[in-house]
């Protein structure tokens, strides 16, 4: 571990010999307090991970996932969602970047912010790093690691540029040499065509002691082949952080500017006063209690608000806000105040175990042409965002054409089509119709629409089914 040494010295006397920076907004022990804790909430509401990139959501809040409502990422996706919702910053997204990072800033002046980097399969697997198959030195480097990791910091690693893993320290132990990773574990595939999902569960703990330290980083993630490996810090005392900018294709326009950032965010503020509180919100679509993304004209939508309080604590006097998307009418306001389009609970307490549901009603006008529109409701506990919901007006299909749909969709076998030329190929053959998608979208619009055979698509389908309403159903 020579390497690492001057570190570590360096690191034990900022960390325990100098007072800390205290700053208008928080310290940074609060900062990485509030970090964890939304790492925390993205684990708790189980977001999903995902490859494909068009289907990561690099702003979503931990609130957004819900049972009805999948919010996809991947590894460098959850550190910088989680750096971005706690202190408004954007840090690198994705391992390629972060490296790349670490490598041109460990020897600059702002080497502060990174605490290794190695650039070669030799340097990494050297006894010096992370060592040998021996256990002892397993249990020397979780020792070493345990001195100077802090809560928020980054272990990044990179395999010939094409894939990598990043994971967000949680918890350091210094006395007992035992460090907690959060993070969004690799796999996961959505399929477009039957709306199904094969995947894991987002957020992964992993307990790095003194006999399993190097045995996850090797043989779980690195190992043997990893090129870059690297340990960053994205925030120091002062609030101060680093924004890249430029291209890694050409490293000579890349450059980085220090920065300083408020503090922590007003939502990330509230998880840190309401922990372990949950929140889930779901929409029920009138006819329709399955399917939760798609409404007709006509048709009432009933949202639901469950709050619970999992902590050993009581709350009281706490507000919900609920803004209702302008083009509906709301009819039944759950004993909420309605102020234009806010809808509004005040006051509200909460027992510790105890769990607490708001609803209320809208419907959606049959005399406005709202098809193909997406109505979006939005709100917030406290400062905390409650997940986005956003449901297409459409024309959706009827049980009959349902069944139509699905008894065609087993029976043809994709082959070697696309999955635009599938779904056209299903709707001709159900329906008779020729919905064109070729010549509209892209493969990556398709699934990014969710074109779900079992309901008949969203906006752009239903516009085109609609179209063709009239004609015969062939099949």
């Amino acid at each position: 571990m020579k390497k690492f040494n001057n570190i570590f010295i360096y690191i034990f006397i900022v960390l325990f010999l100098t007072p800390g920076v205290v700053v208008a907004e928080s310290n940074i022990a609060e900062q990485r307090d509030a970090l964890i804790e939304t790492a925390r909430t993205f684990y708790k509401q189980n977001h999903q991970v995902q490859y494909d990139s068009f289907r990561k959501n690099l702003y979503a809040t931990p609130e957004d996932a819900t049972s009805q409502h999948y919010v996809y990422t991947v590894c460098s996706g959850f550190t910088f969602q989680t750096y971005y919702q706690t202190l408004g910053i954007e840090i690198p997204d994705t391992t390629e970047e972060l490296n790349f990072y670490a490598k041109h800033n460990v020897n600059s002046e702002y080497k502060d912010y990174v605490l290794a980097y190695y650039g070669t399969a030799e340097e990494i697997y050297s006894e010096d790093v992370l060592g040998t198959t021996d256990k002892s030195n397993y249990a020397k480097l979780a020792e070493e690691w345990a001195l100077f990791l802090e809560p928020g910091d980054l272990i990044v690693y990179e395999v010939n540029g094409s894939a990598g893993h990043a994971m967000l320290v949680e918890t350091v132990n210094r006395d007992t040499k035992v460090v907690t990773l959060l993070e969004a574990k690799n796999g996961g595939k959505y399929n477009a065509l039957t709306h199904k999902d094969s995947f894991e569960s987002l957020t992964d703990k992993a307990t790095l002691d003194n006999t399993k330290l190097v045995d996850r980083l090797k043989a779980r993630y690195v190992g043997k082949d990893a090129t870059q490996f690297s340990i960053i810090r994205p925030i120091k005392d002062g609030n101060k952080y680093l924004v890249q900018s430029g291209s890694i294709s050409k490293p000579n326009e890349m450059t980085y500017t220090e920065k300083t950032y408020d503090g922590i965010t007003n939502s990330a503020k509230s998880r840190l006063k309401y922990r372990d509180i949950e929140i889930e919100k779901i929409v029920d679509i009138e006819n329709d209690p399955n399917q939760h993304v798609y409404v007709n004209a006509g048709e009432k939508m009933t949202y639901k608000l469950t709050i619970k309080n999992n902590s050993n604590n009581d709350y009281s006097s706490f507000d919900v806000v609920e803004y209702v998307d302008s083009n509906v009418k709301v009819i039944d306001n759950g004993n909420g105040v309605l102020t234009n389009n806010e809808l509004k609970w005040t006051g509200i307490e909460l027992k510790k175990g105890e769990f607490i549901t708001i609803s209320y009603t809208v419907e959606v006008p049959a005399e406005k042409d709202l098809l193909g529109k997406i109505l979006v409701s939005t709100g917030k506990v406290d400062n905390i965002a409650t997940s986005k919901i956003e449901t297409y007006v459409g024309n959706r299909l009827n049980a009959d054409e349902k069944s139509k749909l699905l008894l065609v969709s087993k029976d043809l076998e994709k082959g070697d089509l696309t999955e635009r030329d599938f779904i056209n190929q299903i709707y001709k053959d159900a329906f008779g119709l020729d919905l064109g998608l070729s010549n509209k979208l892209s493969n990556t619009d398709i699934i990014g629409y969710k074109a779900d055979i079992t309901v008949g698509g969203k906006d752009k389908l239903s516009v085109k089914r609609t179209e063709v309403k009239d004609k015969e159903i062939t099949k």
